[in-house]
């Protein structure tokens, strides 16, 4: 993608360029719901959100698509779940105030790594000298 804007109204602009882990955006007064869109249409970012999304953002962003999305997501002070995998970036947004208590901010790019395989026993001889010796 070499680059895109998107005038959004008398004065928000979202412009952005790049692709892959280099992506960068720059915001004017959009809100956080034309920024999200706009990354929809360039990046294939799907989104839901139980949140008002009207919060206005203006500035440069810079990294993947994930970077991106949470550092925004984050200064203006939502909560929300991110997760990448080879099928795009997936973000679901919730406002502190949707959920009492609960302070999520989980950012999760892939899957956990399987736990560590336990060492295996000592071979058979060792673990006899060491035997014998205590005795």
């Amino acid at each position: 993608m070499s680059g895109q804007a998107l005038s959004l109204g008398a004065r928000a602009e979202v412009q952005i360029t790049g692709e892959g882990d280099a992506v960068q955006v720059d915001a004017k007064e959009a809100s956080v719901e034309e920024l999200l869109s706009a990354l929809r249409k360039a990046y294939g970012l799907r989104y839901s959100s139980s949140a008002n999304l009207s919060r206005s953002v203006s500035g440069i962003y810079a990294g993947s698509l994930q970077q991106v999305v949470s550092r925004v997501l984050l200064l203006q002070g939502y909560n929300f779940i991110a997760e990448t995998s080879e099928h795009g970036t997936i973000v679901a947004v919730y406002d502190k105030s949707a959920a009492p208590g609960s302070n999520v901010n989980l950012v999760m790019s892939r899957p956990a790594p399987p736990p560590p395989k336990p060492a295996p026993p000592p071979p058979m001889a060792a673990a006899a000298q060491r035997y014998n010796s205590g005795h």
